[in-house]
């Protein structure tokens, strides 16, 4: 078997893509000072759009505390169900000025910033890196018991790849970011557009959605979900004499590799599982080393309360 050439991806550090927090208020007198910044719209209208009715919520907000991106937070409050906490927010720590939301969480909050520190709850948290040189349908992707939720793709390329549904606790999502990109720029102004890269761009992302919220002060204490996140990849164009292992990469990227040697007569699984695993490279993808930087992350995140980075 001949395979043309296979350039090794580079790896980015570890970042937190996307948080959802909510936060419990502890009396009725700091309920409705929240309610009144929401409702008189003096402070939230400086920062950007206020609302009513969202989402469970009565209020809701999109302050601006990224302008030079245009990115913003997603701020609720006053849920209309008694089960939740009063307090929601909803943002994206690796786009944001975390400088902009903590001096606006000061202004919100009695307890500022500091307060959804350590009383906030994670109801979602978004860990990804991303591989530079390679596009997503250079990779075999798998997750033991996990099955593949949906799978969108363009001209026969994949473009993305839901592994586990969207309900679950847990989810991982492979997707080209050089398209979700250029999708991204359609509806921004000129000004607001990020550039695209000129080599493929692949996002590597776990989901994480616990059943039961967890404290934001407790992030450090999650453990490495890329571990059981499998990562083979291929080069460009992969040429074999054998057509049924051909076929076999290309639907093991649609339906998965497991549910695709389902099609491939049980004595003669060994081999393709074989060729699946020699025919690609693995040796770039290291989870433990690719770990390493998650600290430094949550660190942006809480920082100036170093004291809280503590997994105790």
């Amino acid at each position: 078997m001949q395979m043309s050439v296979f350039i090794v991806p580079n790896i980015s550090k570890i970042f937190i893509d996307g948080l959802s927090i909510t936060l419990p208020i502890g009396s009725k007198a700091e309920e409705n000072a929240i309610i009144k910044c929401f409702k008189e719209k003096e402070l939230l209208d400086s920062w950007g759009y206020t609302g009513t009715h969202k989402k469970g919520y009565d209020y809701y907000a999109y302050p601006i505390v990224n302008e030079a991106t245009d990115d913003k937070l997603f701020l609720q409050c006053s849920p209309s169900s008694g089960q939740k906490n009063f307090f929601r927010i909803e943002f994206n720590p690796s786009k944001v000025d975390m400088s902009e939301v903590r001096i606006l969480m000061n202004q919100l909050l009695a307890g500022g910033y500091k307060q959804l520190v350590e009383y906030g709850r994670i109801t979602r948290v978004d860990v990804a890196f991303d591989a530079s040189r390679i596009s997503p349908h250079q990779l075999l992707f798998h997750v033991p018991q996990f099955s593949i939720g949906k799978c969108y793709y363009k001209s026969g390329n994949v473009q993305s790849v839901y592994l586990g549904c969207d309900e679950s606790e847990n989810q991982y999502v492979v997707y080209d970011k050089n398209a979700h990109i250029q999708y991204n720029n359609q509806k921004k102004k000129e000004k607001f557009k990020a550039p695209v890269p000129v080599h493929g761009l692949t996002r590597i992302e776990y989901r994480y959605r616990p059943d039961k919220p967890f404290m934001l002060k407790e992030l450090l204490t999650i453990k490495n979900p890329f571990n059981n996140l499998k990562l083979t990849a291929y080069p460009q164009s992969l040429v074999s004499k054998d057509s049924l292992f051909r076929l076999l990469l290309a639907v093991s990227r649609f339906q998965g590799m497991n549910q695709a040697l389902l099609n491939i007569a049980k004595h003669d699984r060994p081999k393709y599982i074989k060729l699946l695993i020699n025919s690609g490279k693995t040796a770039w993808y290291k989870p433990d080393t690719i770990w390493e930087s998650f600290s430094a992350a949550v660190y942006k995140l809480v920082h100036p309360y170093e004291y809280l980075l503590t997994t105790e």
